[in-house]
């Protein structure tokens, strides 16, 4: 319904949250944090096919993620 919301009146979300899973049913960008540093930032399919830091790969492979 949120999502729906958004599209329609075209409005951007920003949602927090430290599942990686529920971040890739909702978005089509995606920021990963690490020590409140962004180290990850772009599409969410780019992201998760190939993250370009160490912290990244290490982060994303500790979830079970159905890739986008």
């Amino acid at each position: 319904v949120l999502m729906d919301y958004c599209r329609q009146n075209d409005t951007t979300l920003l949602f927090s949250t430290h599942l990686p899973s529920q971040a890739v049913r909702i978005s089509n960008k995606m920021i990963v944090m690490h020590k409140g540093r962004v180290v990850e930032f772009g599409n969410t399919e780019d992201i998760l096919r190939n993250p370009q830091t160490e912290f990244g790969k290490a982060f994303l492979n500790n979830w079970r993620i159905d890739k986008c």
